[in-house]
């Protein structure tokens, strides 16, 4: 009985259990949540959509009459948003081309400009069921906003967990784990000598209801002990990393590696440089932006705002880890 309950699955260490039941979202509950979604969507579309003449609107060359009526779209997808759920907060816009009449209209699903998170969707609606096109557009958007919220609710104790573990590591730096909305392609989404955020798979993200570390409470059968014991091993695979860059060179440490699903093949460097494209010597303009500077097996990450270069990631050598002490802001100039 006992074995059976504790039947382990290793990822660099023991950190999952099977049998035990954790507060967390899984594949399951996300899936009945997006069903119940988009099947709502769809009932309240076919009984409203005699109201949605759009067809009239693109012919008289009306961009109000249009914008009404992929506002009410909108309003269509955030009565549907399950109950208990946050209904999603976005900025719309909307435009058009055309002579006489309105052939394509243009739409855009972005984040609130005070928001924390950075998404963009955008599509171009021809004639010939555009309102159905609308609709299907506007569905996918926010099923992608609601997976978001419910990857965002299992990871509020993925950061509890890491933030006490780098408390009690004795880490001059914070990890943190995100969603991968807005996102794309990256396992990092920023690093500075600060923190350093990595980007949670989205599959991996709903299945952490068996990781022993992330159990709140023990039970008849996981007792304090064995989560105490998780934990320790979680403190001592950070405290391995005292940098940010150290901290990659471990690919994050066990618990991040299985959120995160990063691969140990990949190199330090290469997981580092997808932040940020921009090469500091190549960067032109003068608008914010974050851009690596990359010399003699020596990286860095610097910052422009309003005009000033700051280094946010001091310079290490690329093929040690190890922090060099190389004037960046010097050798930009």
């Amino acid at each position: 009985m006992w074995q059976r309950l504790l039947y382990y699955i290793c990822v660099g260490s023991k950190i999952f259990l099977k049998g035990v039941d954790l507060k967390m979202i899984n594949a399951v509950t996300r899936d009945t949540l997006v069903e119940q979604f988009q099947s709502g969507v769809s009932t309240m579309f076919e009984e409203v959509k005699g109201n949605y003449n759009i067809a009239e609107a693109m012919a008289s060359n009306s961009i109000d009459d249009v914008r009404a009526i992929i506002k009410k779209v909108q309003s269509l997808m955030v009565a549907n948003i399950p109950e208990g759920r946050n209904a999603p907060k976005a900025s719309l816009y909307i435009s058009s081309s055309g002579v006489d009449e309105i052939n394509v209209i243009n739409i855009t699903v972005a984040n609130k400009i005070s928001s924390s998170k950075s998404f963009s969707y955008q599509t171009s609606i021809t004639k010939g069921k555009t309102i159905e096109k609308i609709v299907d557009f506007m569905k996918d958007v926010y099923t992608a906003l609601l997976v978001d919220d419910l990857i965002c609710e299992n990871l509020e104790r993925v950061n509890e967990v890491l933030a006490e573990a780098v408390k009690d590591a004795g880490l001059s730096y914070g990890i943190k784990v995100v969603s991968p909305l807005g996102n794309d392609n990256k396992k990092i989404a920023s690093m500075t000598d600060d923190e350093i955020v990595f980007v949670a798979d989205p599959e991996r993200v709903f299945t952490l209801d068996t990781i022993i570390v992330l159990l709140d409470e023990a039970d008849e059968v996981i007792t304090e002990d064995v989560i105490t014991s998780h934990y320790n091993s979680l403190v001592d695979d950070i405290s391995q990393a005292q940098t940010p860059e150290q901290l990659v060179g471990i690919h994050g440490g066990a618990l991040v590696v299985y959120i995160c699903d990063i691969s140990k093949r990949l190199k330090p460097l290469t997981l580092i440089k997808k932040i940020c494209s921009k090469n500091i010597e190549k960067l032109r303009g003068s608008k914010d932006a974050v851009a690596y500077y990359f010399e003699d097996d020596v990286f860095a990450l610097v910052e422009r705002r309003d005009g000033n270069f700051t280094v946010v990631l001091s310079p290490f050598d690329v093929k040690t880890l190890r922090r060099v002490d190389v004037d960046v802001l010097k050798g930009i100039a």
